[in-house]
């Protein structure tokens, strides 16, 4: 990151504000909204700005107002759903449009945009990933397994992190002993990252 940040100051104008707005959501840095308003208002054509921007209302606590600007990337990125594209500024509109849904305490909501991620992009992982959180959420624990299931088999790469998705998702599900036994087990394992999101989740159950 600190690399991307000196190198920037070389590059052109929108190639700049594009990286020091991803250092920015990186960081979750208050200089991010100013820069996603500057790309919207240089360079309006270009859907990373408003994805940007959007972004930075959710960090700030607008929701609603997040939505707009993430409704103008998915519909200006739409082709990004085939998979043809290097980068898919239209998945990450979509995801935040569900995360506002979710913050806005509109569990219906955002469980209709997880679908129409699903319906667009049927064999992305994250897509079915982000439904099966949102399905828990609601507390459709079997539907939510099934998502998470489907998400393994697309990617079966990322099975190692599955049974700290499962304990969060019996932790909304109240099912907080047969969680916690599961969060010990990983405990147990190798990997740095799966043992923080295990005491992590340890602590909330």
């Amino acid at each position: 990151l600190a690399r991307a940040a000196r190198l920037a100051t070389r590059a052109t104008d929108r190639e700049r504000l594009t990286i020091t707005a991803t250092l920015a959501a990186r960081r979750d840095e208050r200089t991010l909204q100013a820069i996603a308003e500057t790309l919207v208002v240089r360079y309006p054509a270009e859907v990373e700005g408003y994805v940007f921007a959007g972004v930075a209302r959710i960090n700030g606590g607008d929701f609603a107002g997040a939505l707009p600007l993430l409704e103008r990337a998915v519909a200006m990125d739409s082709l990004a759903f085939t998979g043809e594209r290097a980068r898919c500024a239209a998945c990450e509109a979509i995801r935040s449009i569900v995360t506002a849904y979710q913050h806005l305490d509109s569990l219906g909501e955002a469980e209709r945009q997880a679908q129409r991620w699903v319906r667009l992009q049927p064999r992305s992982p994250e897509a079915w990933r982000t439904l099966g959180e949102v399905l828990s959420q609601r507390g459709r624990l079997n539907d939510a397994f099934a998502a998470l299931r489907r998400e393994g088999e697309l990617d079966p790469s990322n099975v190692a992190v599955e049974p700290t998705d499962i304990a969060s998702y019996r932790i909304y599900a109240g099912d907080y002993e047969q969680a916690e036994q599961m969060l010990r087990g990983q405990l147990e394992g190798v990997i740095e990252s799966q043992k923080r999101d295990a005491h992590w989740f340890l602590a909330l159950s």
